[in-house]
């Protein structure tokens, strides 16, 4: 009977071991591919808080430009109102500006005289 337990001990030993041993296996390599994952995700945010970083100084240079082209609008509109008072709405139309040049031209039959 004592052969019988001494061999039953022998083989739980056997099989502990083996088992330890693929679990030790098995956690080795889940720990090193949660390491590998977790560097690659720190590296994915180092990247995208990056992009935003950037995105956010692109948003600010749009911005001013935006504003300078504002700017830029409102003082064209200013000088054509000016403009347009002065030669669109002035004292005279077209039609008398037209015939004021004419007679301020010589005729081409008086020019032989």
């Amino acid at each position: 009977m004592l052969e019988v337990i001494m061999s039953d001990f022998e083989r739980t030993k056997k099989q502990v071991t083996d088992d330890e041993a693929s679990e030790a296996s098995e956690f080795e390599e889940y720990e090193k591919d949660t390491k590998n994952s977790i560097e690659s995700k720190k590296s994915e945010k180092e990247d995208k808080e990056d992009s935003i970083e950037t995105n956010k100084q692109d948003i600010t240079k749009y911005t001013d430009r935006m504003d300078d082209a504002k700017e830029i609008f409102k003082d064209s509109e200013e000088e054509l109102k000016k403009l347009k008072n002065t030669c669109v709405d002035g004292p005279e139309n077209y039609a008398e500006r037209v015939a004021e040049t004419q007679k301020m031209k010589p005729s081409p039959r008086n020019s032989w005289k």
